[in-house]
């Protein structure tokens, strides 16, 4: 790919064996590749589905996976990932699943843009960045924004690491095989969920710093108001933000949106 999209294509037949393996593909699903790029995954999966469908930003390579598959079982579309609406491919069918290697400078907002999607896939499959990936699998204890981000919508897991070696050109990090699993139901009121992820952002201000601290910070509260809240929640104000869970970020975010203090509210998030 154009080094401007910091694209690494992946050479090694086992590791692009375990992943399709990994991804336990149903042939009567629609499958979704994000980037197919030089076609390593592509030419296995276009014989194991009855519907491929690419999502290619870079139009070198567009034009060759365009013109080296010439069926009606697959699909291309010249766009980018991070902003594509999947629900004019799917036909709002449940049953789709995604995979792909992606580019490391966009897989986090390609997945943000997915886990937002009226109409979710069943399941996604992705190579990315092992330092991505690890911020994105972290269990309760060492949430991070993204982490909490990523659990208000799905389940992450890793499934494998990738050695540089895999790929051409080698890249200087190591790279992780991720499984995420969309919840069949959204934890919050899909009204709430925009003030939600800006409270989420504003909560990990100072990740660093105890709960009432960061509060405290990133809602410009005064210490005893974001420690009022803190308690009327029930949780330790000593706790740093990457230990809660995501109901106990829930609990909070609706006493937040009772709770009668008089200061200038940060951002755009709408209090009651």
């Amino acid at each position: 790919m154009k080094k401007k999209f910091g694209q690494h294509f992946l050479t090694d037949e086992l590791i692009i064996n375990k992943i399709i393996d990994s991804a336990k593909i149903n042939f009567d699903d629609i499958l979704i590749e994000i980037g197919p790029g030089n076609g390593a995954l592509t030419n296995k999966l276009h014989t194991l589905v009855k519907k491929l469908i690419l999502v290619e930003y870079d139009e070198k390579y567009y034009n060759i996976i365009k013109n080296r598959y010439i069926d009606a079982s697959l699909e291309i579309y010249h766009e980018d990932a991070r902003n594509f609406d999947y629900s004019k491919i799917t036909n709002n069918k449940k049953n789709y699943s995604i995979i792909g290697n992606l580019p490391y400078y966009a897989s986090n907002p390609i997945i943000r843009n997915i886990l937002r999607q009226k109409n979710k896939p069943k399941k996604m499959t992705f190579m990315i960045q092992k330092e991505v990936a690890e911020q994105i699998c972290a269990k309760e204890g060492k949430f991070s924004f993204l982490s909490a981000y990523i659990n208000l919508f799905s389940n992450a897991k890793k499934i494998f690491d990738v050695s540089p070696k895999s790929f051409n050109p080698v890249p200087k990090v190591v790279s992780s095989v991720i499984e995420i699993q969309p919840l069949e139901k959204n934890i919050l009121a899909n009204s709430e969920i925009d003030a939600f992820i800006e409270f989420l952002t504003f909560g990990f201000k100072s990740p660093r710093k105890q709960i009432h601290n960061s509060l405290s910070d990133g809602l410009f509260l005064k210490l005893d108001c974001s420690k009022k809240i803190i308690e009327k929640a029930e949780i330790e104000t000593t706790r740093r933000p990457s230990t809660l869970t995501i109901f106990e970020w829930k609990k909070l975010f609706h006493i937040w949106l009772d709770f009668d203090s008089p200061k200038n509210t940060p951002g755009s998030i709408r209090r009651k």
